[in-house]
């Protein structure tokens, strides 16, 4: 048989039970949840508690690195003064190195120019500056032989790669006769050029 129920919902006997049950139902979950909060809250204790504890770690190890570092603080100043120094003693090495590798060695081209003189050939004067070379000398020759001996002289210098290696021109200037008792003397001139590398 089919039974109508004509009665509004909240009065009918199948549904007085079914939302009965509902609040019950909601308030067994607010239950459930309500003791899940002292969980969480006891987690969150327990993580703020370990995070506390590693804060304090890096702290005590933060205050071992500085007062290690103000330990060394004047070993730390000692190595700046060096570096300071070297850097300084490397710059002037450097430019010393620059003034050495442009400057030219004279020992070896007076010792060329001594070995090289032939007899009756002498030197008077030498002047040079950073481009021009002038050497001033004289020469007797009883044989009469002066010019010979000028050119040899010459010709034995540009010969000389000891001497001759730093100039670009080495040629003879002027030559002037003089006398001196019975002796025919003459006065020379070479001029160079020096080779600024």
């Amino acid at each position: 048989m089919i039974e109508i129920n004509l009665l509004p919902q909240e009065l009918k006997a199948g549904i007085k039970l079914k939302s009965a049950q509902a609040p019950l139902a909601s308030a067994q979950k607010i239950k459930k949840l309500l003791s899940f909060i002292p969980v969480v809250l006891a987690i969150l204790a327990c993580l703020q508690i370990a995070l506390a504890i590693v804060s304090m770690l890096e702290a005590s190890q933060l205050r071992a690195l500085n007062n290690k570092w103000g330990t060394l603080e004047p070993q730390r100043k000692i190595l700046e003064k060096f570096n300071q120094e070297y850097a300084i003693l490397s710059g002037d090495a450097a430019v010393t190195g620059q003034l050495l590798k442009g400057r030219l060695l004279w020992a070896p081209k007076l010792y060329a120019l001594s070995v090289n003189l032939p007899p009756g050939v002498w030197l008077n004067e030498l002047s040079l500056n950073s481009v021009n070379f002038s050497l001033q000398g004289s020469v007797v020759s009883p044989q009469g032989k002066e010019m010979s001996l000028i050119n040899d002289f010459l010709d034995n210098l540009k010969k000389d790669k000891a001497f001759y290696g730093d100039f670009t021109k080495l040629e003879l200037g002027s030559v002037q006769q003089r006398s001196a008792g019975a002796y025919k003397i003459e006065d020379f001139i070479i001029a160079g050029t020096i080779n600024n590398k």
